[in-house]
């Protein structure tokens, strides 16, 4: 394949794929061969080429796509009608290379065939288009403006009723975005960086991965109710003090991220949630009954402000309260397989036969543990590293990893029969 032959390079984490400067030479030959009239060719790179086209309106009937460093080119002015009789485009790339673009007219760049917008970075516009144009964009797939600085609203996207995607990453002005509820095939909205962002967009009910990281979002709405196919929900770096209760009626919800927001509460969580992260977060206390309506399976509570914790959830398999002002040890159930409690204040170990039947990796690590007592049967691994122990500890004979660096310990004694 173009991939083993390292002609293709596929980017999982954003879905693309890289093209090696020799194949693309190999395309570009190709699309050479249509016509020795540049004007009549299917596709279009080079800036006298594109230009010729856009500012006497040549050829325009043939252009499937047009790819442009518009730093290439200087006082083009555009107007929508030269896009109108491009009855076959497909794909409009501007971008620049090293070049501010300093004003974008790009509510007048668009035609209803196109179904591609990418946009550059360093483009300083404040919007792609008035509400007041009703731009009917049907086959418009795609739009990409991640970056765009100065980006402060996306216009009305009721026309645009095929979008697949919508990319305003690091769109750091970015205030308001339109309702998108009735975009039944929207599968990526991606939001990442909107520091301005303050409400929570409207979106598919049947959407599933919604990530608003590094917004100014404050509350996690009562509306959430109606994301019944929402599966996962990443706030992370955000301002949410708030979750609505409402977020326990989401039965598709498995994953949800609310690391370093300053949230007070334990949010409620619903039955379908799996993995819940909540580090760096406000949170003091933690009570989690036997009779919780969950299959949560891993807390994460790493450096937030947890000092009770009682967590009696059996679904429960992983739990990290490394880094909490926590100083005794905390009620946790039976089932959990792996628990770190490093970096925390407690100075006292003791687990018996009965306490945890199935944990296997325990973390103490920097931690002001100074007297352990373990005799599980289920331990593997237990790190103790710089706690300030002068004793070696008691620990079962079922354990395979000891980590004892930086302790105080000046003697250790382990018999054939320990």
């Amino acid at each position: 394949t173009l991939i083993d032959k390292c002609l293709l390079d596929s980017k999982y984490e954003d879905e693309r794929i890289l093209m090696h400067d020799m194949l693309e030479e190999m395309g570009k030959d190709i699309v050479r061969k249509e016509s020795i009239d540049p004007v009549k060719r299917s596709r279009l790179w080079s800036a006298k080429d594109v230009y010729q086209v856009l500012r006497y309106n040549k050829g325009i009937n043939l252009i499937q796509g047009i790819k442009l460093d518009i730093s290439q080119i200087d006082n083009l002015r555009l107007h929508h009608s030269i896009f109108e009789g491009m009855i076959d485009l497909r794909v409009i790339f501007f971008y620049t290379s090293d070049t501010l673009w300093d004003k974008c007219l790009a509510e007048k760049l668009l035609a209803d065939q196109v179904d591609s917008i990418s946009l550059p970075d360093e483009l300083s516009m404040e919007h792609l288009w008035n509400d007041d144009d009703h731009q009917v964009l049907v086959n418009l797939r795609e739009i990409v403006v991640v970056g765009c600085k100065n980006l402060r609203k996306i216009p009305s996207l009721l026309g645009v009723i095929n979008l697949e995607r919508l990319d305003s990453s690091d769109c750091k002005s970015l205030v308001e975005l339109p309702c998108l509820n009735h975009l039944a095939s929207l599968k990526r909205l991606q939001l990442k960086g909107c520091h301005k962002l303050k409400k929570l967009p409207e979106i598919p009910n049947n959407y599933p991965f919604l990530v608003l990281q590094e917004s100014e979002i404050e509350e996690v709405p009562d509306s959430i109710e109606h994301l019944i196919g929402l599966k996962s929900l990443n706030l992370m770096n955000s301002k949410v003090k708030k979750v609505s209760r409402n977020i326990s009626k989401l039965e598709s919800l498995s994953a949800l991220t609310l690391s370093h927001c300053p949230l007070v509460e334990f949010p409620e969580i619903p039955r379908s949630l799996r993995v819940l992260n909540l580090p760096g977060t406000h949170i003091e206390e933690v009570y989690l009954s036997l009779d919780s309506p969950s299959n949560l399976q891993t807390l994460n509570m790493s450096g937030s402000r947890v000092k009770n914790a009682s967590i009696k959830m059996e679904s429960l398999r992983d739990l990290n309260l490394s880094h909490c002002p926590i100083v005794k040890f905390p009620e946790i159930p039976r089932n959990l397989r792996k628990l770190n409690l490093s970096g925390t204040q407690i100075e006292e170990v003791s687990l018996s036969l009965d306490s945890l039947g199935n944990l296997q990796t325990l973390n103490m690590s920097g931690s002001r543990v100074k007297s352990v007592s373990i005799k599980m049967d289920s331990l593997h691994s237990l790190d103790l590293s710089h706690c300030p122990m002068v004793e070696f500890p008691e620990i079962p004979g079922s354990l395979r990893e000891l980590n004892l660096s930086g302790t105080q310990i000046k003697q250790a004694s382990l018999s054939l029969n320990s």
